[in-house]
């Protein structure tokens, strides 16, 4: 079995989810509710944790982060700033304020090792090419 190849550049992948951060919602709840269910409930959240979402899209995992951890600190970061201001709004509609959203690449986070107890990623790697795996996952 091999993994499929990247199909849109870095700049390609933002024209494309900036095109569609204003339906995304709906696609991701009819498509990615039970694939985030999972991953939220493997991460285990406590209430406390310094927590980073990685490509958070529209923010609708980082809405249950938020209500997971409302004592903890919670940042997100994505590449493309129509999804980012998407998630800010549904950030804001927590009522919580232990958060932080900015663009942010995944190539080139600026956080310093060891800041985070956790980290979330959901579907951001099969926009990266096979061989940025590893030097991604080392950030």
């Amino acid at each position: 079995m091999s993994i499929a190849t990247a199909r849109l550049s870095k700049k390609n992948v933002i024209a494309v989810y900036s095109s569609i951060a204003w339906f995304y919602d709906l696609w991701g709840k009819l498509t990615e509710t039970q694939a985030r269910k999972m991953a939220l409930a493997l991460a285990g959240i406590r209430d406390g944790e310094a927590v980073l979402e990685v490509a958070l899209g529209t923010g609708l995992t980082f809405q249950e982060i938020l209500k997971a951890n409302p004592h903890g600190s919670n940042v997100g970061v994505d590449i493309t700033p129509a999804m980012l201001e998407k998630a800010r709004l549904k950030a804001a509609q927590t009522g919580q304020s232990n958060y932080q959203l900015e663009l942010g690449d995944a190539y080139d986070l600026q956080f310093p090792a060891g800041q985070f107890d956790l980290l979330m990623n959901n579907y951001m790697f099969d926009l990266l090419p096979e061989k940025d795996f590893i030097p991604v996952l080392k950030q």
